[in-house]
């Protein structure tokens, strides 16, 4: 025996060694004898055995101060079972003892050198190698055979199966000691066993070393199963052939799953070029990447036409195309979603008015694509602009005949005496007259706020003043109705019928605003909740003037839920089989053109509050 290593190659590179010696000199020793293997030191028994848990070791190598003790080598044992142990003993009638338990080999102390634990290193590798046996190998293969997510078959070279896995007999849906009775062919249609056939003619031939398909498993008990098929041929080490391993998958879930997922894409695809809303969807620098047909339809194209091109093409100028990357396009980088009007250009130049609703797919990357849903609205916008025309030369016109029957009153009044009755008479015309040139004028006010084109001046307006006129301007309306109305300003109590009393104030509440827009706004309101309530309710109106002067008006009526985020809109109504939906659109917009807010409540505990906040009038001297 010589001092060289000369085990296998394993044991040539450095070894992963544990040393485990309670002693600090034994242990400096053992290191000493290692210095050419790569050693990790255990302080005690319980850090050896935590350090073969977690850790691979090529060996283990300890000090036994009691050999007839089984307790440390057992533990090392159990913990790292597949380690070889080399022990160290202090005397040599030991030695036996260690072995018995388990040591692969055993060294004593007083003679222990680098020669000797060389060889002692190497027989304890080799002995390893050899006290595994073949039965373990063997049983290693045959639980992961058997553990296997996959049927595994082996087919004899006559095409019979020979022996399966029991997740093969589970997708062939017959027991396993009935499965090998049955030929390759069994489990398949005709067609394609007559192709697996062929694949084990080319395996037999080397002309493919596996083969690969997806095949209808027929199950004996009548069932079909989706499988993934996997073959190939075993050899023996001259090269003759064996037998095919054959391993099929259970698809079937993801077959079906893919089924439903095209059908899913089919009906998507239907509903898509069906849609009776155009879709658009935009990439990289807005260009169209798809286009249903209602969407080409709006825009004058056929599908075809449009994709590939940009955005560009659907705008009425380059000026328009800018204003739209910032007033929708950019917007969609924050946005969960965009509503808007818009104009854009039909193929042959005429504009078209579209109702857009805008999305993007991964915000806030907008160039991995944007989806547009458009809807033509151009006859709407064509019959709004008519009415708007229609009112306003309406509106005018009626101004005309209207400035000749205000001055009529004093005329008569002039003419001679007249009684009380005909002076009262005279008296509620005028009133009238005047009242009707306030609302021409009002109406005329709300179409130039709405384009723009008023000029606010504000002027201090006492609210109580303008309350105590709509009051009593509305009080019929409320009588017909039934409906008590309840006033109030800062606080204090002003509770009145319906008939109305004349409210005495100690300080008027001023308003920075506009006496008609204010009366118009508090008329809209009062009207609003007198029209929401049932006969014998009551409506709360009350103004409070401190840092801003608020106008709320309460009726115990609920507005419902899809009508509530859309209630300032225009033309939205509930619960009026003659309304228009213009009294709040009203009231929001002669609002903020006084810079002043409007808000709502409403719930089924608290009833309806409609809230309106103006600034107060401050006095230049202030």
């Amino acid at each position: 025996m010589t001092d060289q290593c000369a085990c296998s190659a394993a044991c040539e590179d450095r070894l992963t060694v544990l040393v485990l010696a309670q002693e600090p000199h034994r242990r400096a020793r053992l290191q000493e004898l290692l210095s050419s293997q790569s050693v990790t030191q255990a302080d005690d028994l319980g850090d050896a055995v935590r350090l073969l848990s977690r850790s691979g070791f090529d060996l283990v190598v300890f000090f036994s101060c009691d050999p007839t003790s089984h307790q440390p080598i057992s533990m090392l044992l159990q913990a790292g079972p597949l380690t070889p142990v080399v022990a160290v003993v202090p005397w040599e009638e030991a030695s036996l003892d260690l072995l018995a338990q388990g040591a692969l080999e055993v060294l004593v102390w007083d003679s222990l050198d680098e020669a000797a634990m060389r060889t002692a290193l190497r027989r304890a590798m080799a002995r390893q190698k050899a006290v595994l046996p073949l039965t373990l190998q063997e049983e290693i293969v045959s639980r992961i055979v058997e553990q296997a997510p996959v049927g595994m078959a082996l087919v004899g070279l006559n095409r019979r199966l020979q022996l399966v896995n029991e997740e093969f007999a589970r997708i062939a849906g017959v027991e396993r000691s009935l499965l090998t009775r049955l030929w390759i062919s069994d489990l398949f249609a005709e067609e394609d066993a007559t192709m697996l056939t062929l694949e084990m003619g080319r395996l037999l031939a080397n002309d493919a070393e596996s083969t690969v398909a997806e095949h209808r498993c027929l199950r004996q008990d009548g069932g079909v199963v989706w499988v993934h098929r996997v073959m190939r041929l075993m050899r023996d080490g001259q090269g003759r052939p064996l037998a095919f391993l054959l391993v099929m998958e259970d698809v079937e879930h993801a077959k079906r799953a893919e089924g439903h997922l095209k059908q899913t894409l089919r009906e998507l695809e239907i509903i898509y070029e069906n849609s009776l809303v155009g879709i658009l969807e935009l990439q990289g620098d807005r260009r169209i990447v798809r286009c249903n047909r209602r969407a080409a339809d709006v825009l004058g194209y056929i599908p075809e036409e449009l994709l590939g091109q940009s955005a560009r093409c659907l705008h009425l100028s380059d000026e328009a195309y800018a204003e739209a990357s910032h007033a929708l396009f950019a917007q969609l980088a924050s946005r969960d979603l965009l509503q808007a009007e818009w104009q854009l250009r039909k193929k042959d130049g005429d504009p078209v008015w579209v109702q857009l609703w805008g999305k993007a797919l991964s915000p806030p990357h907008l160039e991995r694509g944007v989806i547009w849903l458009l809807d033509d609205i151009t006859d709407r916008k064509r019959s709004e602009e008519l009415r708007r025309d229609m009112e306003r030369i309406t509106q005018h016109d009626l101004k005309t005949p209207l400035n000749a029957i205000l001055p009529i009153p004093e005329l008569i009044r002039m003419s001679g005496p007249l009684n009380a009755e005909q002076l009262e008479l005279l008296q509620e015309v005028e009133h009238s007259a005047l009242q009707m040139q306030t609302m021409i004028t009002r109406s005329l006010d709300l179409v130039r706020i709405e384009q723009g084109r008023f000029t606010f001046s504000p002027v201090p307006v006492d609210l109580c003043a303008v309350l105590r006129k709509v009051l009593k301007d509305l009080q019929p309306l409320a009588r017909s109705l039934d409906v008590m109305v309840l006033a109030g300003f800062n606080g204090s109590s002003l509770e009145r019928q319906v008939a109305g009393e004349k409210a005495q104030l100690t300080r008027p509440a001023l308003a920075a605003s506009d006496p008609l827009l204010c009366y118009s706004i508090m008329a809209n309101l009062l009207r609003n909740a007198l029209e929401a309530c049932r006969p014998y309710e009551e409506v709360r109106m009350h103004v409070v003037c401190e840092d801003v002067c608020v106008i709320s008006v309460h009726n115990p009526g609920v507005v419902p839920g899809d009508v509530l985020p859309k209630f300032f809109e225009k033309y939205v109504s509930y619960g009026k089989p003659r309304g228009l939906g213009l009294g709040a659109y009203a009231v929001k917009l002669m609002t903020e053109v006084q810079g002043g807010t409007v808000s709502l409540e409403s719930c089924e505990q608290r009833g309806t509050t409609v809230r309106v906040e103006l600034p107060p009038w401050v006095s230049p001297q202030e």
